[in-house]
């Protein structure tokens, strides 16, 4: 594979990934790692152990083929441009605690349905993230499949949203948003007693 491991400086890419056979690793520490190609032809999986890969398409649509697996670093959207669409044909895979953090900017990131994934991270927190739960966000937008089966309910409990206290849950367009809170059991009443004369 190849390793990016540069401590806490910067690494910007503008071309592409052109390896389809090899596999990324992104070991930067506290650093930033910008990806900025439209498409890329890299196949082989994309590995974020520390530091960020921030996630910036010089143009939009932009593709990634790439598998990523989130091992204890940041994927980042953060100075994304506006209305900027980045799709993965991919699956996501957590394997360790780490981050999702949003840009401001309204724009989407996309994923292939993973629910045939095991994750063995214990917590995917997802930060940025702006709009009310259980509806369609504001802001940055994050899709995996096409429908709510896009993540199983293992994996949604694995997830958690900045300022929000219920977990994760499915849109039926797939879009993973913050879950409502849950409704509470009805109260049973007592039964009265009944005399007649």
């Amino acid at each position: 594979p190849v390793t990016i491991f540069q401590g806490a400086s910067t690494q910007t890419f503008s071309g592409s990934f052109a390896n389809s056979a090899g596999n990324l690793v992104i070991n930067n520490s506290s650093a930033v790692t910008i990806l900025r190609n439209a498409n890329n032809a890299h196949t082989g999986t994309t590995t974020i152990t520390a530091g960020e890969l921030r996630l910036n398409p010089a143009t939009s649509p932009a593709g990634f083929t790439s598998q990523l697996v989130l091992n204890g670093g940041k994927l980042s959207t953060v100075d994304i441009a506006l209305n900027t669409t980045w799709t993965s044909s991919a699956v996501l895979n957590l394997s360790a605690s780490s981050t999702i953090s949003l840009g401001s900017n309204a724009h989407t990131i996309s994923f292939a349905a993973s629910n045939g994934v095991t994750w063995n991270g214990t917590v995917l927190s997802i930060t940025g993230w702006s709009g009310t739960a259980g509806v369609s966000g504001t802001s940055g937008r994050i899709f995996i499949g096409s429908s709510s089966a896009g993540l199983t309910l293992a994996q949604l409990s694995k997830i958690s949203f900045d300022g929000f206290l219920y977990g994760a849950m499915m849109l039926s367009t797939g879009e993973l948003v913050p879950a409502t809170p849950p409704k509470p059991e009805p109260t049973a009443q007592p039964s009265g007693l009944i005399f007649s004369s």
